[in-house]
């Protein structure tokens, strides 16, 4: 298997890389809970026993396969007053092994903690954005009988999103060899070829013109916005309850997952025509989210909805790392045969990602992406000094994320991974969020909540369990 050609800046790779705009929005706009992401990789040690790597090795193991993309040692240099958008240049002093760090831990739940505290660390931001925490010799992780490995990697939304990280590791993880085709691909930022004062006094030169630009894209958007509203059908705008987890955010970002039989989703999925694996896990997590509500004593009065993000890579050629758009779909929570919501759910989904296929066509400029940094800096001060009050109109009420990652076995230090999870990003109105991937033969939905909306997060994940057992003796 090669690494497909994932450079999503330019062509060329002779020239400094400047982040776009909505790459740089996770920057200005986000803090370490709403643009950080923590994958987890739980492997069994050779024979139960204690792992025999150290810090040393791992960092020896690691070194090669960060050829896969030049973003693991690259930094970005910030401009005087941000004039500019940060550019991604290659970290001169970048070493490894400051990357790489191990941890002891006593059993699964001091794992599952440390975690937790790693996902509300912020990354070093003069560094490249990107850390390896590695948790050894656990007595009592799930399914396994004997000592394990987790192996934890801290990443930042500004250098990739879901889709192009699964990329990467899966070639980074295996047992395929680091090849200069591979190394080819990944290298997407170029050289540092001017200072920081020359790349300065370039970008003030140009700030009118940016603000221009950036006029001319509002003025383009109003436009559009105002007619599609005029030829929107009447009452087509729909609405949400409002649940706990549309409440601002307090923290700290606790996750947890479930496993599930891959081979016993597909057969579940096949039962209704037309329906993808991720139409049926909407159904299954609305469900769970409908139980969990009414358990605690606070059922939606209407159906519930999951901001669901699109991958764009496949329509159109974008400069930013974070290529997708958000899809708002209704979880039919309201509809009590569950073979029905599957199929009302798939109907959604298929008519929005046609839409959103078309409107990706048109290559329209973001607002996001036009935006001036000092712009975009002043709207990250404004939005931190906002009062902090729940929604009384959520746009959506949960986040359901499907990351279609390559069907490869993947290996740490020659390690199978056979589990673990993720922590997303949550924020404020969105404080519970959910990642379906594949791991070999099982699909993993790992959940991020903030610990205040969900405290008892390991009954969430029962739930969501017999959600899933419930649409097996319902559904078809």
């Amino acid at each position: 298997m090669l690494l497909p050609t994932i450079n999503t800046y330019a062509t060329e790779t002779d020239a400094m890389k400047q982040i776009a705009g909505r790459d740089a929005a996770y920057l200005y706009l986000g803090d370490v809970n709403s643009s950080t992401i923590v994958s987890s990789y739980l492997m069994p040690n050779p024979d139960g026993l204690p792992l025999t790597i150290d810090h040393t090795a791992a960092v020896d193991w690691l070194r090669g396969r960060l050829d896969v993309s030049d973003l693991f040692t690259s930094k970005l240099m910030h401009l005087p007053g941000d004039v500019g958008l940060p550019y991604w240049v290659p970290d001169p002093a970048f070493d490894p092994a400051a990357h790489v760090r191990f941890h002891d831990v006593t059993d699964w739940s001091a794992a599952r903690d440390l975690v937790a505290d790693i996902a509300a660390t912020p990354l070093d931001p003069s560094r490249p954005l990107w850390l390896m925490h590695v948790m050894t010799d656990i007595p009592d992780a799930p399914d396994q009988t004997g000592l394990s490995t987790l192996v934890a990697l801290h990443y930042h939304h500004a250098a990739f999103d879901g889709m192009l990280f699964s990329t990467l590791t899966a070639t980074m993880f295996s047992d395929l060899e680091i090849t200069d085709e591979i190394r080819a691909a990944g290298r997407l930022i170029g050289d540092a070829g001017e200072t920081r004062a020359a790349v300065a006094r370039r970008e003030l030169i140009g700030l009118p013109a940016h603000f221009w630009r950036f006029a001319r894209v509002c003025g383009t958007t109003i436009r559009r916005t105002r007619n599609q509203a005029k030829t929107s059908e009447p009452g087509q705008r729909r609405s949400w309850p409002v649940i706990r987890f549309n409440a601002p955010f307090r923290g700290p970002r606790i996750a947890d997952g479930v496993m599930l039989d891959l081979q016993e989703v597909l057969e579940l999925r096949s039962r209704v025509a037309g329906a993808t694996l991720n139409d049926l896990m909407l159904s299954v997590i609305g469900e769970a989210t409908n139980r969990y509500l009414t358990q605690v004593g606070e059922r939606p009065k209407s159906s519930m909805s999951a901001l669901v993000p699109m991958s764009t890579r496949a329509m159109r050629e974008s400069a930013s790392a974070n290529q997708f758009v958000p899809m708002v779909v209704d979880l039919q929570t309201a509809e009590s045969d569950l073979t029905t919501r599957v199929q009302l759910i798939s109907a959604e989904t298929s008519r929005e990602k046609k839409r959103i296929a078309e409107e990706a066509t048109r290559a329209d400029v973001a607002v996001v992406d036009a935006m001036p940094a000092p712009l975009l800096r002043l709207l990250g001060v404004l939005s931190r000094r906002q009062s902090k009050s729940a929604s009384t109109s959520p746009a959506f009420n949960i986040v359901v994320t499907n990351v279609n990652g390559a069907q490869i076995r993947r290996k740490i230090f020659g390690l199978e991974v056979v589990g673990g999870f993720g922590v997303q990003t949550v924020a404020n109105g969105s404080t519970l969020a959910h990642v379906i991937t594949n791991r070999a033969d099982k699909l993993a939905v790992s959940i991020t909540a903030d610990r205040a909306s969900l405290p008892d997060i390991t009954e969430y994940c029962r739930i969501l369990e017999q959600s899933f057992k419930t649409h097996q003796a319902e559904v078809g």
